[in-house]
């Protein structure tokens, strides 16, 4: 235990000096970009005018580098490298990256039935059935590893502000939306994990070279250039298999999105069916090679009516929060949602087959749901044509849904786990403006439910 130890803690300090050395040698790029009214058009097929199209105009982008004071990295390289605390260690990893702080206001998306008639609306004061996105302000912190084969950081950052996100789409846009992230953009892959190409010589060989003694960084630097490669550890393959390859945080304080069903595909009018609105939504997420995590949390959340006209306010939001204390204030969140995706490769037949096992766990706090008839039923029916494709074809994991999960072992389905926690809900049943009945739920917890 003693001589593990003592080669980890040895590994640890060789590995900290490589930190030094990489921060103190990096180059930053002090990035200043101002861009007014860049204008994308992204048809649906290049060839013809009249094919539908999706529009962005981003408004107003600027991204600005957010550099080191030299003052902090002149306090950093002189600083004994032999005395450094834990606190000093973790200061240091947060000097790892590339920052460039990026600003985006008035952008706006619209996705119209062809290129002339969706450019006019963009430049119009009227009615605009093409805009799904309507003057977005977010700003971004945008990080960047200098050092991407350092396996405890995460290779890239993403951290926002949104303060309201406004989004109207209907069924027919959603359907072309969707057909143009399958054929205009590319699928983002990370290169081999393991390569080091963008590192220097010097510094692999001082990860992997036996402990040198304590001295000026410049000599550990030479010595290092004389000691052959060595082959990587099994350890740090597995360790690059658990890199965050990206980390998102965002905060958004207000969000309205419209749904609404197409009403004429050549105008893309289309009859307002819900709307829904959020207040202060955050979400966290990190990818790594194999798995995916998400947290989602949600303090309030209404819907709003648009399908059955009704005269009594009770009737009019189709889902509202009561999660209100004494004093009227909101006593926790209203949603928690944390998402687990995991990748497994199954061997079947001679054939590899990937695999993803999904984990779904809700906490849900009071909320009041109200039952209409032709609202429910529409929008099951809205939710089943928009989201759904019935003729989709069959992927590679559908071959192992004939296995049982429990008998199947290794080569079981891939599934979905979800665990639901709920304190109350009220649920009213309305008929034609007519409260039928009123029911209250209390702490109620769902068995868990496979598919």
């Amino acid at each position: 235990m003693n001589a593990a130890e003592s080669t980890f803690q040895d590994f640890t300090k060789q590995t900290r000096i490589g930190l030094q050395y990489a921060f103190e040698e990096h180059k930053t790029l002090n990035c200043l970009m101002d861009l007014q009214a860049p204008l994308i058009i992204i048809p649906t097929d290049p060839g013809s005018w009249s094919s539908p199209v999706a529009i962005l105009d981003a408004g107003h982008i600027s991204i600005v580098s957010d550099l080191v004071d030299k003052e902090k990295i002149q306090e950093i390289k002189d600083q004994d490298k032999n005395n450094y605390t834990e606190d000093d260690w973790n200061k240091l990893n947060s000097y790892l990256y590339d920052k460039f702080d990026m600003v985006l206001q008035d952008a706006q998306i619209l996705i119209g039935p062809d290129i002339k008639t969706t450019i006019e609306q963009l430049h119009s004061e009227g009615d605009k059935p093409s805009l799904i996105l309507d003057h977005l302000t977010m700003k971004f912190l945008i990080e960047l590893s200098i050092l991407p084969s350092f396996y405890d950081l995460p290779r890239m950052r993403i951290g926002g502000e949104v303060p309201r996100f406004k989004m109207m789409m209907n069924d027919y846009q959603y359907k072309i939306f969707m057909q143009l992230l399958d054929t205009a953009f590319p699928t983002l892959y990370f290169d081999d994990e393991y390569e080091e190409a963008e590192d220097s010589q010097a510094f692999k060989n001082l990860i992997y070279k036996p402990l040198a003694q304590p001295g000026d960084i410049d000599s550990i630097e030479d010595e290092a250039q004389t000691v052959p490669e060595p082959s990587v550890p099994q350890q740090s393959l597995s360790q690059a298999g658990k890199q965050h390859q990206l980390e998102v945080n965002f905060d958004v304080e207000m969000i309205e999105l419209g749904l609404s069903r197409c009403a004429d595909t050549h105008t893309f009018i289309s009859d307002k069916l819900v709307d829904l609105i959020g207040e202060k939504f955050r979400l966290k997420f990190f990818k790594t090679a194999t798995d995916m995590h998400v947290d989602l949390v949600l303090a309030d959340l209404t819907m709003d009516d648009f399908i059955e006209k009704s005269h009594s306010d009770e009737f009019k939001k189709l889902i509202s929060s009561k999660n209100l204390n004494e004093k009227g204030t909101k006593e926790d969140d209203l949603f928690k949602v944390t998402y687990d995706r995991n990748q497994r490769m199954v061997q079947f037949k001679g054939e590899m087959i990937e695999c993803y096992d999904q984990t779904v766990d809700m906490n849900i706090a009071d909320f009041k749901l109200v039952i209409t008839q032709k609202s429910f039923l529409t929008l099951i029916n809205y939710a089943l044509n928009t989201f759904t494709d019935p003729e989709a074809p069959e992927i590679p994991a559908d071959k192992l849904r004939h296995n049982t999960e429990s008998g199947a072992g290794e080569i079981a389905p891939q599934h979905i786990d979800v665990n639901i926690h709920m304190q109350s809900m009220i649920l009213v049943f309305n008929d034609d403006g007519i409260k039928l009945a009123t029911l209250i739920l209390k702490q109620t917890d769902s068995p868990r439910l496979e598919n």
